[in-house]
């Protein structure tokens, strides 16, 4: 006898698949030092994040969030609670495995852009490609249009020092897209940037949250700043204090459309930016 599975049934569980957290921890601490004079950085972090969202965690200096990044990231392993990634658990992973799928799932952003000085626009996009072993053409190829799209695709190859600090930061979210990771999270990403730039960095990282990775599925954006000029790009504002988070979740911008919020008016990928 066969089973038939009604479609109500299976579009039932495609739409709980859909909506289900791409992210979640459960009472996350992590604590720096013997425990005597230890410094807690997180004190029981209880977060979701879901599939399409541009999650801003904002907050003061020292309150936690580029700690509770690194964690979400796997790059630092939380003293207690449990941090679940794309249905995987860090804890589970060794080193190695954390370093791969970091490598295969996610893109990072930093303030300090950090390209390499000696390799030029198109080389510095094209490096995550090559360490994943794809062919140097192909790799050239895609970076090169990442870049296009970006706005740069006539500084292909210009060095880092020849570039303004909004350049350097679009091609440091160029390296980070180029492989189409599942989850992009950027740490203080318009800190350094003018009021118009910071918009057109901010637009690029948006239009990230809303496109599906290499593979289809759904993608999820984490911001940290305490940039108040982006907020109204969020979906969602989580504020955090001395290792918590406080706020419950206040709803944001949900897409920052041209001229709202504080950033002014709305900026174009401008080669001379």
């Amino acid at each position: 006898m066969t089973l038939v599975v009604p479609d109500i049934l299976t579009a039932a569980a495609a739409s709980r698949e859909a909506s289900a957290p791409l992210v979640r921890l459960r009472g996350v601490k992590k604590s720096f030092g013997p425990a005597r004079t230890a410094v807690h950085a997180l004190r029981g972090i209880d977060l979701d994040v879901h599939p399409r969202e541009l999650l801003l965690v904002v907050g003061p200096s020292g309150c936690g969030k580029t700690t509770m990044l690194s964690i979400i990231s796997g790059v630092l392993n939380p003293t207690a609670g449990e941090v679940d990634v794309f249905g995987c658990a860090w804890s589970t992973l060794s080193e190695d495995a954390k370093a791969r799928r970091r490598g295969e799932l996610l893109g990072f952003v930093f303030q300090e852009f950090r390209l390499i000085p000696t390799l030029d626009t198109l080389e510095n996009v094209m490096a995550p490609l090559l360490i994943g072993h794809v062919p140097w053409t192909e790799a050239a190829g895609r970076a090169a249009e990442m870049l296009a799209r970006v706005g740069l695709g006539k500084r292909l190859h210009a060095r880092p020092r020849e570039l303004s600090g909004g350049m350097q930061q679009r091609v440091s979210i160029a390296r980070a897209l180029v492989t189409r990771p599942r989850m992009l999270v950027c740490d203080e990403p318009t800190a350094n940037l003018d009021s118009g730039t910071g918009q057109v960095v901010m637009d690029l990282i948006r239009d990230a949250a809303r496109e599906p990775d290499a593979q289809g599925r759904p993608r999820c954006v984490i911001v940290v700043t305490h940039d108040n000029r982006i907020f109204h790009y969020a979906d969602r504002i989580e504020r955090m204090e001395d290792g918590r988070i406080v706020s419950g979740g206040v709803p944001g911008g949900a897409g920052g459309t041209g001229g709202a919020g504080e950033l002014g008016g709305h900026g174009e990928k401008k080669e001379s930016s």
